[in-house]
């Protein structure tokens, strides 16, 4: 099956660019393995540049989920540490409220500030803060 077999090193990183994971790799070579000529079995280097090549993609892979992962626990750091501190925040393009962090709550993986202000109480999404005072 020669549409199968032969997937280079360079194969693999296309593969992996329109979207398959390490899953599909994997199904892909066990095909590969079992629809072989076993008159011309598939050559040893090319194997291991299989072989190397998924190890690299597992790799990346690992990479990436750690680094969004750490992303996310610098995100929340940034977002807690206003708690308690006096912000302003921009709530129309001519209105800016300055208030006190009294609690944050996340909707939809998005954080939220419960203000406290001279004219009551005020929830509004992180991204409004224009500045920060201790």
């Amino acid at each position: 099956m020669n549409t199968v077999s032969g997937i280079s090193s360079a194969g693999s990183l296309a593969i992996h660019k329109m979207g398959l994971g390490r899953d599909d790799f994997l199904k892909l070579l066990t095909v590969e393995m079992k629809n072989q000529n076993p008159l011309e079995p598939l050559d040893n280097k090319e194997f291991i540049a299989q072989l190397a090549t998924f190890s690299t993609l597992e790799q990346m892979m690992n990479l990436n989920e750690s680094f969004v992962s750490f992303m996310n626990i610098n995100s929340k750091a940034d977002v807690l540490s206003v708690l308690g501190k006096q912000v302003s925040v921009q709530i129309s393009d001519s209105q800016t409220i300055t208030g006190r962090v009294i609690e944050i709550n996340y909707k939809n993986d998005q954080p939220y500030l419960k203000l406290s202000y001279s004219g009551g109480i005020l929830e509004t999404e992180f991204n409004n803060i224009v500045s920060v005072e201790n």
